[in-house]
């Protein structure tokens, strides 16, 4: 299920030799997407970092889906240090979603 990112919930993103910061719109357990104007093909590797209060997250995605107003992005990887911040982030979507799904842990499939 996806959760709407709120407000505060940006991300730092490379590809190739492209680099941008784009908020993003909305967020799963198995992936994100931003709000963009730049387009990149679909299996392009992006690296995303994101700026959010729980603190560091790394991950790498592929590009999915792009459409004129953003890229969806299926996770590939996470860095391991960075999977609680990772959850944290995805509990506090959850929260504020006006369709919570049933709790669970995402990511455990890693520890």
């Amino acid at each position: 299920m996806r959760l709407l990112a709120t407000a505060d919930v940006w991300v730092y993103w490379e590809c190739d030799r492209l680099r941008d910061v784009s908020h993003v719109r909305d967020l799963s357990m198995a992936g994100l997407f931003i709000e963009t104007r730049r387009s990149r093909p679909k299996s392009d590797l992006v690296h995303v970092h994101f700026l959010v209060a729980e603190g560091q997250v790394r991950l790498d995605g592929i590009v999915v889906r792009c459409q004129p107003n953003g890229l969806g992005l299926k996770f590939q990887s996470v860095t391991k240090e960075d999977i609680p911040q990772l959850t944290d982030l995805i509990d506090r979507m959850r929260c504020t979603s006006l369709f919570a799904p049933v709790s669970c842990r995402p990511f455990d499939f890693f520890s």
